[in-house]
């Protein structure tokens, strides 16, 4: 076997293994159990795919690249998320993501673009088949996980109620749904594919569609029942040999039409004034109707939370109308522009990182440039799957008889096995388009929304089964020259170093995690062991040096009640340049102030001086966030402390006035009442 074919192995097993363990993996060593360790095989992945791929074309002389017709799109869509990135209110959040997820963010992107062109530059028609199989194989897997979690396999382990709600190995019950609702037609193409082993690909839906039940996913059912509405139609052309225009259009405006009434059924429900709602929610009108939340209260509606994020969104586009506030920085800018309706929900003060819709969210956070070219590239890989299914549909039962474009029987024979490939593969593209319209999209679904049309690409072309970036059988590389052995052994060591740099930030985040862990117990000296390993390991995440600021004021609070007062200065220094290099390099994150104002309400106990400077912080937060009644109230509370009764009376108000079931700070005004 020639150095050629070894690479191409390596390759096509590299892309087996990104589709059979990504839906798969998951740790209880990290931070995050699901998205943080998905995005770190993608990347470690992603590395050895495209470092192959280039010593590929180092050992044949030439750039092995297969275009496409969604190069336009993607370059466009990929130059806006520079754009905004480079014009970013936090550029460390708008290339890595938002930490624990790390999805999403400039890195992820282009992964996922290299990926696409690896894809179609290095695998053939029978390659992406098996592909397909793995990712049905892993699919069987996260489904019967997913069954047997309804049936308590692993209740004990989680705080959800996960019988309730399966999530498998995704995480949340509706990223598991976007999902199956993906993956679920494929099952179906090649159950009607072959005779003999349909049956088992019958029951791998039939498993599929049982753990998507299980989901009770309010936005994965129904894109899931969409998508196969989409797939028998499409499935059903070729058997209409001679298709007339006015039943083609009457089955298009049927399908239009069932399509804009689930829009409108599903705004309905999501909304109960839609009108009122949607006005709201594009900034038009200030009249809403949300209840008052209190704590004795089930949770609020989902619709009722999501009209008040949307809104949010909306603002953030307004103040950031070219690029947004920058790739994934939704967790920062939204504080600036939250509605104040927000405090009457449930999840009042809960920290929102996503728009959960992927429109509004490409809205705020990429603005018109870049979330234009993600509506260009959807649409652009929508009408070129029509415009092909149909071009099919014709080549399969016309054969072109009368034109220069005649095919070959083996061509027509090809082309018919694929079709019903084809339309399974879009069909399930098309649910995600559903589904991140509720939601936002995860790890293993973005997978599969940059992939799915790679694959599409190669099945539709009417060659033979070779992929159009293969490279004909060339000869052995026995004489391979000095120039290209060391282009391949830098390009070896880039990937050892990449590699190596992925080990060290997945560990640095067990280390985090764990340090986490004993900092919630008040172990703040193993704690700090943690940190500081983490540190060393990966010195420039901001996430690290804020947990660290932490502990290093809760340290040196615990020195001078052990009369260790040697070691105070040491860990009230540490504790203030820790917090201030993560607020140096992320000045929005509002976690960071956060962790600021508790490490000097910590050092405040050692030192008074210390509120000043706590008080000042929360005032800063104020600025950033004026409508988030938690700051307020523990803007209040400072002023209490420092003894200005009168200004923590006022602060308090405001707090009331923003949230008014907020029990905590009308006790608080009765205390203070009552001490005046």
């Amino acid at each position: 076997m020639n150095s050629e074919k070894i690479l191409n192995r390596i390759i096509e097993f590299s892309f087996y293994l990104l589709f059979f363990l990504v839906p798969l993996i998951m740790t209880p060593w990290n931070f995050e159990l699901f998205e943080y360790n998905k995005m770190m095989l993608v990347y470690a992945l992603t590395v050895i795919i495209v470092g192959a791929w280039l010593t590929r074309s180092n050992l044949v002389k030439r750039i092995i690249f297969q275009r496409t017709p969604f190069d336009i799109p993607i370059i466009l869509f990929f130059v806006f998320q520079f754009f905004s990135f480079l014009f970013s209110i936090d550029r460390h959040t708008s290339l890595f993501g938002y930490y624990s997820r790390f999805h999403g963010g400039l890195l992820s992107t282009t992964s996922y673009i290299l990926l696409y062109y690896a894809l179609v530059s290095n695998l053939d028609k029978r390659k992406t088949k098996n592909c397909l199989l793995v990712i049905l194989f892993s699919g069987f897997l996260v489904s019967l996980y997913g069954i047997l979690e309804h049936f308590g396999i692993d209740a004990k382990f989680w705080v959800q109620d996960v019988q309730n709600r399966v999530f498998s190995t995704l995480g949340q019950p509706n990223w598991l749904a976007a999902w199956l609702a993906a993956v679920a037609p494929i099952s179906l193409a090649f159950g009607l594919r072959l005779k003999i082993q349909n049956l088992i690909f019958y029951f791998l839906f039939f498993i599929f569609y049982l753990c998507l039940v299980f989901t009770k996913s309010r936005s994965g059912i129904p894109a899931a029942g969409f998508s196969l509405l989409v797939f028998f139609f499409f499935l059903s052309l070729p058997k209409i040999r001679r298709l007339k225009k006015i039943v083609l259009v009457s089955l298009i405006s049927l399908i239009s039409l069932i399509t804009l009434i689930s829009l409108i059924a599903g705004i309905s429900f999501l909304f109960k004034n839609p009108a009122q709602d949607l006005a709201y929610i594009f900034d038009l009108s200030d009249k809403v109707s949300i209840p008052m939340h209190r704590v004795q209260d089930p949770g609020s509606e989902s619709g009722d939370i999501r009209k008040v994020v949307w809104r949010g969104a909306f603002k953030i586009f307004k103040a950031y109308p070219l690029f947004g506030s920058g790739v994934e920085t939704f967790a920062y800018s939204y504080y600036q522009f939250r509605p104040v309706e927000h405090n009457y929900v449930s999840e009042w003060d809960f920290l929102y990182n996503k728009a959960h819709n992927e429109y509004f969210n490409f809205l705020a956070t990429t603005g018109a440039f870049g979330f234009g070219s993600y509506i260009l590239l959807i649409g652009w890989v929508v009408v070129w799957n029509i415009k092909k299914i149909f071009n099919l549909k014709f080549l399969i039962f016309n054969q072109f008889s009368n034109s220069k474009n005649q095919i070959s029987k083996l061509q027509l024979q090809n082309l018919t096995s694929h079709f019903p490939l084809l339309t399974s593969l879009f069909a399930g593209w098309l649910s995600i388009l559903i589904t991140n319209f509720f939601g936002f999209s995860v790890v293993a679904v973005a997978l599969l929304f940059f992939l799915f049309p790679a694959f599409i690409y190669i099945l539709s072309q009417e060659g033979s089964s070779t992929s159009l970036g293969m490279t004909k059988p060339t000869k052995q590389y026995n004489n391979i020259t000095i120039e290209q052995s060391v282009i391949s052994l830098i390009i070896l060591l880039g990937i050892c170093c990449l590699e190596f740099g992925i080990c060290q930030m997945w560990y640095a985040d067990t280390l985090y995690a764990a340090g986490n862990r004993l900092e919630k117990q008040g172990l703040y000296p193993d704690a700090y062991q943690k940190l500081q390993q983490a540190v060393k390991l990966n010195s420039g995440e901001p996430v690290f040096k804020d947990e660290l600021a932490y502990i290093d004021s809760a340290l040196a609070v615990a020195a001078v009640n052990e009369k260790q007062n040697d070691l105070v200065p040491q860990f009230t220094n540490e504790a203030i340049a820790q917090s201030d290099f993560a607020l140096k390099i992320s000045p929005r994150n509002m976690n960071f102030y956060r962790t600021r104002a508790r490490v000097f309400y910590n050092l405040a106990r050692i030192d008074p001086k210390y509120a000043a400077q706590a008080l000042a912080v929360l005032q800063t937060m104020n600025q950033m966030a004026p409508t988030d009644a938690k700051i307020v109230y523990n803007l209040g509370l400072i002023y209490y402390q420092l003894g200005q009764k009168n200004q923590a009376l006022e602060i308090l108000k405001k707090a009331l006035v923003l949230r008014p079931t907020y029990f905590e700070v009308q006790n608080a005004i009765d205390i203070i009442s009552k001490e005046k």
